[in-house]
């Protein structure tokens, strides 16, 4: 057992509550145990080569309780991290032997569902929010729109054009995205960004994932680390596959000098072929509107607009929140 195992188990420990078993009632609960695992084979092959001494399962009958509802709750796996009903989603509970104590333990290890998941957030990078919000976000709207398709028919609308997005851009494609805007529902741009973040990295694309009020004015620091930071946030929004900028009505505004030095050159990365761009407004439907009034002083306004107009796709979704 890897000191790493030992640790998680320790720092997840509190999601797992070990049961309690009052000492008069060992003698029946051991036979009750003892009777469960001869109706499940592999689970009392496992535990009996963790049995080093005659004392190891009277010691463990706690333990080996929680091991067996941990292994009935994921025989009956609903598929999906979003679904799983543990407290500790996505983990598995592996028993191994404690010899200080002479007692078989748990260790919880991610499962197979979990370890897709953290592979798919840790391709979204940089990022403004926590990963597992985004994943919340983004499986809470997809399992609500599920359920409730024949009413939220433009949410439904907005996650089919994200994923085909992600499936006819090709890396000599026009560069295209979409800008969201939900006049009903204000939580419900944020949560379509999160689906097309999560969406992307599930297709193994590298996503950027900006606050953009926060991301612009971390360039603007007078701290130097932050600055730095910020720099390197920009060459990576400029570069990878898929970009996605919240709020984007919230932009500061600055000089043009800055517009120069920033904005204008993301936006024309972003022009590249083979890239993807999602933006979400709070207050305005309009993309372009907000653009004009950004850049009116700048020279390249009518470029990026134009193309804004043409590739990038204004979606209005009038859904009402459920």
């Amino acid at each position: 057992m890897s000191d790493d195992y030992v640790l998680a188990g320790k720092s997840l420990s509190q999601l797992f509550p070990t049961v309690e078993v009052d000492a008069k009632d060992k003698v029946a609960l051991a036979k009750q145990i003892n009777d469960r695992l001869l109706s499940d084979l592999k689970a009392k092959i496992v535990i009996d080569k963790l049995l080093k001494t005659d004392n190891t399962f009277l010691n463990s009958l706690g333990t080996i309780t929680d091991y067996l509802a941990d292994l009935s709750c994921c025989r009956n796996c609903p598929k999906s991290l979003s679904r799983c009903p543990k407290d500790g989603k996505g983990y598995l509970r592996i028993p191994y032997y404690d010899s200080d104590r002479d007692e078989i333990l748990l260790s919880p290890r991610p499962c197979s569902y979990r370890e897709e998941t953290t592979r798919i957030l840790d391709a979204i990078d940089p990022c403004s929010y926590p990963p597992n919000r985004i994943y919340k976000k983004a499986s809470d709207r997809i399992a609500l729109c599920k359920a409730n398709s024949d009413v939220l028919t433009g949410t439904q609308a907005a996650l089919a054009g994200i994923l085909n997005d992600l499936r006819v851009v090709l890396p000599s494609s026009e560069a295209s995205g979409a800008s969201f805007f939900a006049p009903n529902d204000k939580g419900l741009p944020f949560s379509l960004l999160c689906a097309a973040a999560y969406f992307a990295g599930s297709a193994g694309r590298k996503v950027a994932f900006l606050d953009t009020k926060d991301f612009f004015f971390r360039l603007r620091s007078l701290d130097s680390l932050t600055k730095h930071n910020a720099v390197a946030d920009f060459h990576k929004a400029c570069s990878l596959p898929v970009l996605v900028l919240s709020k984007f009505d919230l932009y500061p505004y600055g000089t043009t000098e800055f517009h120069a030095m920033y904005l204008i050159p993301l936006l024309r990365a972003r022009m590249e072929a083979g890239k993807l761009t999602y933006f979400s407004l709070t207050q305005s439907d309009k993309l372009v509107s907000v653009l004009r009034r950004i850049l009116r002083q700048n020279d390249g306004q009518s470029e990026i607009v134009d193309w804004i107009e043409k590739n990038i796709a204004p979606v209005v979704v009038h859904d009402l929140p459920l």
